[in-house]
């Protein structure tokens, strides 16, 4: 903080300086930044009873009211917007926290008409010291429809015109790539680098790997190209590709990255530029379930107004509505959300869960499916090894056609594609799922009793019924065939690490064996039922949607 010895040197000590304090807020709110940290500090001091204004957190309004901003630290929202500069030191911080607090309710009288509204009736039992701010920009707009998530959804996807992107024609003309003389005037200070980046100077191992990239798609071949630190890379291959992709409609270019990070980099960074020195692009990034909301759960969360939470919890929410209500399409990596005590399954998607064409969000307000509807009208998709290859599993029908890819970081991929396109299964796994499910206190023992006042509810007990019957017919076939497979386990030669694990290569000699033979019929009988029982709990799960009471 740069404050030295002399600084405070004749300063009042905590408790003398926390009374004058109190004396002085007289009952007022309070406002700070990250306001649990200065309470903590100075209630410790204060008598009872003396402080009792509200704590009001700029740091929470301002995640919730500009939750696009990649950092929400009091120094670089003063930075963004012009303000007294934040120094750590008490009159300095109060000067750039005051005049923040300002903007920030300018940004919730700002919000969608009728968001405000909603925000303010998140888990009204619960408290919350902002609330009563929401609720004051409620009143401003009294009479205005509620904010919908469906409706701010469907406008977005047309206002952002991704409705309107032509379908690549069936059969385009002959691909046209970009020649070496095109490139080295793209690699110049006049051409595309040169637009991007002021002070661009040319770098021979740069062009010489973006020359081997074009060489790679004109003839359809492929290259293993490695270079040194400061060689732009990166740009080396985008380049070329989107190159490619503006002269050739129709035509997807990919990357893929071996972490989210380097993702975020092309993204948020290069592509961006890219697209301004080339006078378009269009290009998203496509990473795999978790990193996305899911609206549907998340209007759930909102619609339920009994349930009482922490104000964390209520601020996460109010974050991911304003979130949702600003962008088309995006993930929650960019997003600077600390998850406190909110489990992030009860607001990501998942496949497991995904009610995929019985969604109401489904495809294009959703930002999973819609994401993947939008990369297959761009011209470069971003993604990772691991969905890369999760694609490769599931017969192409994740990611769009895409033609040309370069995989950066390739020395992890080997890695990566062994764990993607690879199953695992346990007993304790396929144990842990069913008790979740079924039991006394599981999923459909607590949809039974919920649904036994409900009109029409006799539906969802019946299905809840089928499935638990299904659940009692998968564990047991489940015991039987988990223990053939430790049979199976003493053909193997190879004991691996420990006395516990094995490591058997399923060949000819395995497949003839007799414990195979055991072990196979079981098997059959396991993925049938299990097929039936997921059957049967999708279309619990679409019922469930019926009933505002019970949504999930």
């Amino acid at each position: 903080t740069g404050i030295a010895q002399e600084d405070v040197a004749g300063a009042p000590d905590p408790s003398l300086a926390v009374e004058l304090f109190a004396t002085w807020a007289d009952g007022r709110d309070l406002v700070a930044h990250n306001a649990s940290f200065d309470r903590g500090v100075i209630m410790r001091q204060a008598q009872p009873g003396a402080i009792t204004g509200r704590w009001m957190d700029s740091l929470a309004l301002s995640r919730i009211v500009l939750p696009r901003m990649r950092g929400h630290r009091l120094a670089d929202l003063s930075r963004a917007f012009g303000l007294p500069a934040s120094t750590h030191r008490a009159a300095d911080d109060v000067e750039a926290t005051a005049a923040l607090w300002r903007i920030l309710l300018a940004g919730v009288y700002s919000l969608p008409a009728g968001m405000a509204q909603l925000i303010a009736g998140i888990s009204p039992a619960s408290s919350w010291s902002l609330r009563h701010l929401f609720a004051q920009a409620a009143q401003m707009t009294q009479g205005a429809e509620e904010w919908s998530l469906r409706r701010s959804r469907s406008r977005r996807f047309i206002e952002d015109n991704l409705a309107n992107i032509a379908d690549a024609e069936d059969e385009a003309p002959p691909a046209v790539f970009p020649t070496d003389a095109e490139l080295r005037r793209a690699f110049s200070a006049e051409g595309a680098a040169g637009r991007m980046y002021p002070g661009y100077e040319p770098r021979p191992e740069q062009l010489a790997m973006a020359l081997e990239v074009g060489e790679a798609l004109r003839t359809g071949t492929h290259r293993c190209l490695e270079a040194g630190t400061g060689v732009g890379k990166s740009m080396a291959y985008l380049l070329p590709l989107a190159l490619a992709a503006k002269a050739n409609p129709g035509l997807t270019a990919g990357v893929a990255t071996k972490t989210n990070a380097l993702m975020d980099q092309l993204v948020y960074a290069e592509l961006p530029r890219l697209a301004e020195a080339l006078g378009g692009l269009r290009y998203i990034a496509l990473k795999g379930y978790d990193h996305y909301p899911c609206l549907r759960k998340l209007e759930a969360q909102v619609r339920d107004k009994e349930q009482e939470r922490r104000p964390e919890l209520i601020e996460m929410l109010a974050v991911l509505l304003a979130y949702v209500s600003q962008t088309a399409w995006g993930d929650l990596d960019a997003l600077s959300l600390p998850w406190y005590g909110l489990p992030r399954y009860a607001v990501v998607a998942n496949s497991e869960d995904c009610l995929k064409s019985r969604c109401p969000f489904f495809p294009t307000r959703c930002y999973l499916h819609g994401a993947r509807c939008i990369a297959s009208k761009s011209q470069v998709v971003v993604t990772n090894h691991a969905l890369l290859f999760r694609d490769i599993q599931a017969d192409n029908a994740i990611l769009p056609e895409v033609k040309h890819w370069v995989v950066d970081e390739a020395h992890a991929a080997e890695q990566e594609a062994r764990k993607q396109l690879s199953f695992q299964v346990s007993a304790q796994g396929i144990e842990s799922y069913l008790n979740r499910l079924g039991g006394t206190h599981g999923t459909l023992a607590q949809i039974r009793r919920r649904s036994l006042e409900l009109e029409g509810g006799v539906v969802l007990q019946g299905r809840c019924t089928l499935a638990q019957q299904q659940l009692d017919r998968v564990r047991s076939v489940a015991l039987s065939f988990f223990s053939f497979v430790k049979e199976l386990g003493e053909l193997s030669q190879d004991r691996g690490s420990g006395y516990d694990r094995v490591t058997m290569w399923v060949d000819r000699r395995v497949r003839e064996s007799g414990p195979w033979a055991s072990l196979e019929s079981p098997g059959r009988s396991l993925g049938r039922k299990l097929d039936e029982l997921v059957r049967t709990l999708t279309e619990l799960l679409a019922s469930v949607q019926d009933f505002e009471e019970l949504a999930v």
